[in-house]
Parts: structure tokens; C-alpha cells; sequence
């Protein structure tokens, strides 16, 4: 344990040498950490982890390590492994922050009683159920993945194409 235990999580490295790893993990994620046992091998002797880690005075902090695996050259068995670990915690909750955000706006567009229909360089991605509706289909499967010029009338087809080309 580095001084860096004092800086991210309160304790001092001699309040964790020799203590199990999981009394300071949230319970939540006890599972995950001791299971990265099982994704190191000597062909894959490194991996990324996340949990929350328990500060001193209470709180959780949100953890990524970097492990690595070291192997014992005869046995080819684990001989060790360290970490190396930073708080993450403002950013995991701006990540939090930005899919409750996606969401609201998601479900602000599913009940949208306009029709909203995204595209890429032309082929439909998403549609809301008023696209459905609106262009005669029962399922977005129906239209997901077709062209969007599919959709127009003849006669309006360049004037779209133009518009397209010149969002891009």
C-alpha cells in the first residue's frame, strides 16, 4: 500500500497491510474484484477494473485499477500481482449524470408526437413511434436501415440529397 491510500481513501498504508482487500470494498462489488482472479492468465497477465472502495470516514470512492498479473516462471502459477489504482469518482458520476440526461431525453423523444428520424450519410438509425406511424409501418425494424430518400417523393429526392450533403 502506497502513501496514495492516505490521499484517496483516508487510511494509512499501515491500516490496510495484511487486512482483506473485500472490508474495503462496497459489498456490491466484492464479486467483481475477487473475480479478476480468474480473467488474468499468463497470456492476458493485465486488466482494468472498477469498484468502489471505502473511505475512512465512511463514504465510498469509485476505483480503477490497472492489475498485473506476475507468474511464476517453473510453475506458471500466480506468483503476484500489484495495481495500480486512481479515484475516479467525478468522473463516474458525470458519466452517471450524462445517461440519466440521455435517458430523459430518450424518453422525451419516445413520446414525442412529432416524428423524429435519424440517419447516417443517408440510412435511418432510429425512428420514434410518431416516425412509424407517420410513414405507414408497424415496427421500426421496418424502416431502421433503409435510405432516408427511400422515404420522399420522387420529385424531392435531389432537393434532400442536397440538404444531406450539406449537413455533413
Amino acid at each position: 500500500a502506497s502513501p496514495a491510500y492516505t490521499t484517496t481513501l483516508g487510511y494509512l498504508p499501515e491500516e490496510v497491510i495484511g487486512k482483506k482487500g473485500r472490508l474495503f470494498i462496497h459489498p456490491d462489488d466484492v464479486h467483481s474484484m475477487e473475480s479478476v482472479g480468474d480473467v488474468l492468465s499468463s497470456q492476458h497477465s493485465s486488466a482494468v477494473i472498477r469498484f468502489r472502495a471505502k473511505h475512512k470516514d465512511g463514504h465510498y470512492v469509485w476505483i480503477e485499477s490497472h492489475v498485473n498479473a506476475i507468474y511464476d516462471e517453473k510453475t506458471h502459477g500466480l506468483s503476484e500481482y500489484y495495481a495500480v489504482s486512481r479515484d475516479i469518482t467525478e468522473r463516474k458520476l458525470a458519466e452517471e449524470k450524462l445517461q440519466e440526461s440521455e435517458d430523459r431525453y430518450r424518453k422525451l423523444v419516445e413520446i414525442s408526437p412529432d416524428a423524429v428520424i435519424i440517419h447516417q450519410q443517408g440510412k435511418i438509425i432510429y425512428v420514434n413511434p410518431a416516425a412509424v406511424r407517420l410513414l405507414g409501418e408497424v415496427y421500426p425494424n421496418e424502416i431502421l436501415g433503409k435510405n432516408v430518400l427511400d422515404f420522399v417523393q420522387p420529385a424531392f429526392r435531389d432537393s434532400v440529397r442536397n440538404s444531406i450533403t450539406k449537413d455533413l
